[in-house]
């Protein structure tokens, strides 16, 4: 498996985010739980996200430490 650098993992953060607006955009909360596909394309976009900040380096979390 290749190993991501910081950047690369940010990349991914905001590109799954980015999505994550774009697919929720003038959904309701009910419009969301009703549609299965929508649903899970949330989850996997948010698990993209967590995975990526929780593999970001301590260096990289030590300068921005403002950011959580």
């Amino acid at each position: 498996m290749t190993k991501l650098d910081d950047p690369t993992r940010l990349q991914h953060m905001m590109d799954s985010a980015q999505k994550l607006l774009k697919f929720s955009a003038d959904k309701t909360k009910e419009a969301i739980e009703s549609d299965e596909v929508l649903s899970l394309a949330i989850v996997r976009l948010t698990e993209i996200i967590g995975e990526a900040a929780a593999n970001v380096s301590q260096e990289k979390r030590d300068r921005y430490s403002q950011i959580q």
